[in-house]
């Protein structure tokens, strides 16, 4: 039973957890080191707030080339290209980049107009934007009278083209662990070179403290932490939470010995490479499969519980009239298809997982184990429709509301054949990934393994986090 003395004190946040679980988090609490203490990190920040952000963002289209998206009375008009100095944008992450163990890619760049050198950071003054980036200041200059009336005319002096905060500019072009703001689960990646700038709170920076940035990587990925997050953290709709400073500060990271910090750090780096080549691979694969042509398969190919519509009209009744027979037999077919989207929607969570298995002339797609499609391929579309399908498993993103009817249309739009030179490319890709994903589905078995012993976890705390 929950005793209210139990709780916690009035000088700590409470904790609405059972027994078990809060006595595993308050252990961890005494024996580890908060995240937010200056053993770990130097700071916790959020990124660059811009106050007219369709002003100082835009998309990179090329060599000194961007694109940004005007707005008329709050209605968004279609994109326009500018011409601007590639030396003052600065690639931008926002929440959607900010993805687990992968060096984030972003197409949106930041119009910086501020100098950071070692003397800190300082806002460009008109001379120096005129005579040193006269295509930006050209840009800017047409926006003058929106950015002077920023926040009811709170930018409506000399120096009307800052950003709209201060704050944390001069801490972008640092290392720094990225956390997106609203995740189902933890999601940091570790910006190791300081190569981008944070976007407002959609995205937290871990300024971490000396060389332990791939160690805190690898705590805060695992599922240990993500487990305490979950706890503790703020839950939002459809199962997903706040990872902001809040949330993030209290988690505990374990002190550990030398060794064993060196261990985490080099995986969680190795983790990182790996992850993101996995990325490149995969679009090297699009790129190449955009360039055939594709069949799509009636679903009944791959959902056996789907009936052809010639095995449907073979059940149909006597009493049904000639005008209503076409209807009742599309009426069984959607009904077929529901039904077994519905079981498959039932088997997806929020963190499963997609892989492909070919074993002897059968392709099948198993989520978290089970089998939700199979079809039956020649030799000669084997290798080359498995490396489809594996691409479509490293694209299975669980989340949406119709997750099953999402991944069954992708794996129903395949080639079956293509030229040589080509069908060998995607095959050679298609191995490679599958090799990277049972390297980096050890990686995960390592990271868990090696986490719970840092943290010193009993078996029935290890318990705890593989039920949840």
């Amino acid at each position: 039973m929950l005793r209210y003395e139990d709780i916690g004190s009035p000088l700590k946040p409470w904790l609405i957890a059972p027994a078990p679980v809060r006595m595993m988090i308050e252990r961890l609490g005494r024996d580890a080191v908060r995240l937010d203490q200056p053993e770990n990190v130097k700071g916790i920040i959020v990124g660059i707030q811009t106050s007219a952000d369709h002003i100082y963002h835009l998309k990179r289209l090329g060599k000194n080339c961007y694109s940004f998206t005007p707005r008329s009375r709050g209605k968004k008009l279609a994109p326009v290209v500018v011409d601007l100095e590639d030396a003052i944008m600065k690639p931008l992450i926002s929440g959607a980049e900010a993805k687990r163990f992968i060096e984030p890619r972003t197409e949106t760049y930041l119009l910086f107009p501020y100098r950071i050198d070692e003397e800190g950071v300082r806002l460009l003054t008109e001379a120096e934007m005129a005579t040193e980036y006269p295509k930006a200041w050209k840009y800017l200059l047409g926006f003058e009278g929106e950015l002077r009336g920023r926040e009811g005319k709170k930018f409506d002096d000399d120096k009307w083209y800052r950003m709209g905060r201060t704050q944390n500019l001069d801490k972008q072009e640092v290392p720094k662990l990225l956390v997106a703001q609203l995740v189902p689960e933890l999601r940091l990646a570790f910006d190791d070179k300081g190569k981008f700038y944070v976007n407002n709170v959609r995205v937290n920076g871990i300024l971490p403290r000396g060389d332990n940035g791939w160690f805190l990587l690898g705590v805060l990925n695992a599922p240990v932490s993500n487990y305490i997050f979950k706890w503790i953290g703020k839950p939002k709709d459809n199962g997903y939470f706040e990872a902001n400073k809040q949330f993030i500060a209290p988690l505990p990271i374990p002190k550990g010995t030398r060794h064993s910090r060196a261990s985490l750090s080099a995986l969680a780096k190795g983790m990182q490479q790996r992850r993101t080549e996995r990325v490149d691979l995969r679009a090297d694969l699009q790129e190449r499969l955009a360039a055939t042509a594709r069949v799509v398969w009636p679903l009944e190919k791959l959902l056996p519980d789907v009936r052809p519509v010639p095995a449907i009209e073979e059940t149909l009744p006597k009493s049904v009239v000639p005008s209503a027979r076409k209807q009742w037999v599309d009426d069984q077919r959607k009904a077929d298809e529901e039904a077994v989207l519905a079981r498959i929607d039932g088997i997806i969570r929020l963190d499963s997982a997609c892989e492909v298995v070919l074993e002897r002339g059968k392709l099948s797609c198993l989520i978290d184990g089970q089998e939700v499609a199979r079809v039956f391929v020649s030799d000669a579309e084997a290798a080359l429709v498995a490396a489809q399908w594996r691409c479509v498993a490293l694209d299975f993103a669980p989340g949406g509301k119709a997750d099953a009817k999402r991944l069954t249309d992708q794996l129903r739009r395949v080639a079956t054949s293509a030229d040589a030179a080509l069908s060998a490319q995607i095959i050679g890709i298609g191995g490679q990934l599958s090799e990277l994903t049972d390297v980096l589905r050890d990686d995960e078995a390592q990271l868990h393994e090696l986490t719970c012993e840092l943290f010193g976890l009993s078996s029935d705390e290890r318990s705890l986090i593989s039920a949840r």
